[in-house]
């Protein structure tokens, strides 16, 4: 298992405010492959933000969504400190009726059981029609797991429930969906990510 000492070491800092390591450059890159400078982008459960924040940087026109006050007041300060335009959403997913041209989220969907993915993935597909979500293999035994069900779904030690019918609840939602592997050499984690691109007609 990979010490502190060697995640930090693979860390860099971005534009001098965001750390920015293996993962959030496999997740930016795979997010480039599918969005466009016209496109209305919200990020779902973005905590402080940071791959919006590069997209937002390079023009992209982002949302971001947390629940959680401190999240959003510091993503805020951050994107004001470089004069980086975004808008943010302090709340609930489940609230939201505003429509986007594509939502992305990353380990947020394995805090779900099965019956709640469903409803998360059917209100996604009721403000966009296409949807991008990474989530970890919380199969590999290197993968240490999250049990408490009092934490916020997608935050620090929340719970995490089995990822097997993910791409099965995201079809009977959309009507296409693409998937692939963010393997342990490209991400430099003890378990590889997983990642859907979906879309309706």
């Amino acid at each position: 298992m990979q010490s502190w000492k060697g995640i930090l070491k693979r860390m860099g800092v971005y534009d001098g405010i965001y750390n920015w390591d293996n993962v959030s450059e496999a997740f930016y890159r795979i997010i480039r492959k599918f969005i466009k400078k016209t496109d209305k982008i919200i990020e779902l459960g973005s905590s402080t933000g940071h791959i919006s924040y590069r997209l937002a940087k390079e023009g992209y026109n982002v949302t971001l969504l947390d629940i959680r006050k401190e999240a959003i007041k510091t993503a805020k300060q951050n994107f004001k400190k470089k004069n980086i335009k975004a808008y943010f959403i302090c709340g609930d997913i489940f609230d939201i009726t505003d429509k986007y041209d594509i939502a992305w989220s990353s380990g947020l969907i394995q805090c779900f059981d099965d019956p709640d993915k469903a409803k998360l993935i059917k209100k996604i597909a009721g403000i966009t029609n296409r949807l991008i979500l990474f989530y970890p293999d919380v199969e590999n035994p290197n993968k240490i797991k999250g049990l408490n069900k009092k934490m916020i779904p997608g935050v620090g030690d929340a719970k995490e429930y089995d990822i097997k019918k993910i791409p099965e609840i995201i079809y009977e939602y959309f009507d296409e969906i693409y998937y692939g592997i963010a393997g342990l050499n490209e991400v430099g984690l003890d378990y590889s990510m997983y990642w859907i691109y979906a879309r309706k007609e």
